[in-house]
């Protein structure tokens, strides 16, 4: 279960979790500014960072290898 109280919104490290990868690799995403969308909650670089699960499910569905 998330720890953010809005279940439509992940933290970094849930985020990750849910989509199968390291939350390292989701800050190297924002760095290059692929992956799914996200938002920060703040302008200071250590910003808190949340994405939604619909943009999660979204990016899922167009990285799914095709087999």
């Amino acid at each position: 279960m998330p720890h953010n109280i809005n279940n439509d919104e992940l933290g970094a490290v849930d985020a990750a979790a849910y989509i199968g990868r390291a939350p390292s690799t989701l800050a190297t995403w924002r760095v290059f500014r692929t992956g799914p969308k996200y938002r920060k909650a703040g302008e200071e670089r250590n910003s808190q960072v949340f994405y939604r699960r619909v943009d999660l499910d979204a990016w899922l569905a167009e990285h799914r290898p095709v087999v």
